[in-house]
Parts: C-alpha cells; structure tokens; sequence
C-alpha cells in the first residue's frame, strides 16, 4: 500500500507513535533536575570545606606558638583530616552524580533521535527498527543513571555520621573543664 503524506490520519499517526518517548523524556528531565540540585548541593558542602580549611589555617599561622597551644593545634589537625575525609567522600559522591546526570542525557539524546526516527519510520518503514534501537538505547542509559543515582543514596549519610562521630570525639576530649593542661 502505497503512503500518502497528503493524508492527515498518517500524521496523527506520526505524532502519536513520537509522543511515547516524550514521556520518558520528561521522566528524565526531572531526574536531571534533581541530580543537577543534588550535584550542586555536594559542590555548596566542598566549597564550605574549603573555606573552613582556610580560615583554620589561618587561626594558626596568626595564632601564638607557645606549649599552650598545643592542644587547639591537634585539635585543628584532627579537624583537617576529618574534613580531608569528607572531602574525598564528597568527591566520590559528585562523580557518581555526574555519571547519572550525563547518562541521563545521553538518555534524553537516544529518546529525541528515537522520535524523530518513528516520524521517519512513516515515510521510510525500516526507520522504525532504529527507531526501537534508540529507544532500547534511552531507557539502558535511563536504567543506568538510576544505578548510579542509587549508589550515591547508598552513601548519602557517609559523610554526616563522620563528621558527627568527630564532633562527639573532640567533645569527649574537650571534656567538661575545657582542654586539657600540660603538666
């Protein structure tokens, strides 16, 4: 049977059959949304270490260098290395989040190639076996984007628990009557 692209019912057809990857398109817009809101979020935290390694850094060098001061200096070390920690945890946090929000467009990618190729498939019928490729292609990548947003999930409360179990720490060494003498 000959196609008639005069014909309106062949077109309604176009746009309802390009219209289910839209669909997940947007799923995957939202997700991005989140996952780009998140990254951002990790970014805000290692920017905030960063400001505080500073400003430590700089209480001791305009600090006094007396014995008095000893333990405020271990305590600024034991601080450094735990945000040290955070840090490296933050950072395996952000790549796993970049990971999902760049799957996540190759995602979207796939799906909009996928459309246009089921648009295609009404003119040209073996368009539509690429058509079912890149859709297969857009819900892989859509699927792997989840994993790697659920790893960074896994890990979501890594980072507090530490730096809560140092608060407590240096709160315990600190004790009740201030830090500790020198004999």
């Amino acid at each position: 049977m000959p196609i008639d692209p005069s014909n309106p019912e062949l077109w309604g057809k176009v746009v309802s059959a390009a219209v289910v990857p839209v669909v997940m398109i947007s799923a995957c817009g939202l997700l991005c949304l989140a996952l780009y809101n998140r990254l951002t979020a990790v970014f805000t935290r290692l920017r905030a270490l960063s400001h505080e390694a500073l400003e430590d850094q700089d209480a001791l060098v305009k600090g006094p260098r007396t014995e008095t001061q000893r333990w405020p200096r271990e305590r600024a070390k034991v601080r450094a290395e735990a945000r040290q920690r955070q840090a490296d945890e933050l950072l395996a946090k952000a790549r796993l989040l970049r990971r999902a929000v760049a799957f996540l467009l190759a995602s979207i990618g796939f799906l909009l190639l996928c459309s246009l190729a089921v648009g295609a498939g009404v003119l040209v019928p073996a368009a539509l076996y690429a058509a079912a490729a890149l859709f297969v292609a857009g819900i892989a990548c859509a699927l792997a984007a989840v994993g790697f947003a659920l790893a960074e999930l896994r890990s979501a409360l890594d980072s507090v628990l530490m730096e809560h179990a140092l608060v407590h720490r240096l709160g315990r060494e600190l004790g009740e009557d201030g830090p500790p003498t020198l004999p």
